[in-house]
């Protein structure tokens, strides 16, 4: 699962968002989760952003043969 999340909420929350990450580590889920931190354009770091972004597009739109798989946006 990769969660697009804002940049300033990921930093705030950071040791969270590690602990959730490291569940996966020490095989307590069965959940691949990931993280991309969300820059606006006219951010230093948004170039890395929009790489990430780029890089899950590809994966999640290339087909593979164990299944299906897609986007799911959540707004709070």
């Amino acid at each position: 699962m990769v969660t697009f999340i804002d940049f300033r909420r990921y930093e705030q929350y950071e040791p969270f968002f590690d602990s959730l990450r490291q569940l996966h580590y020490l095989r307590k889920t069965d959940v691949d989760g990931y993280f991309v931190r969300v820059y606006p354009a006219d951010h230093p770091n948004y170039r890395l952003f929009d790489l990430d972004r780029a890089d899950w597009s590809f994966r999640f739109n290339t087909p593979k043969p164990k299944g299906n798989k897609g986007f799911l946006e959540l707004t709070y």
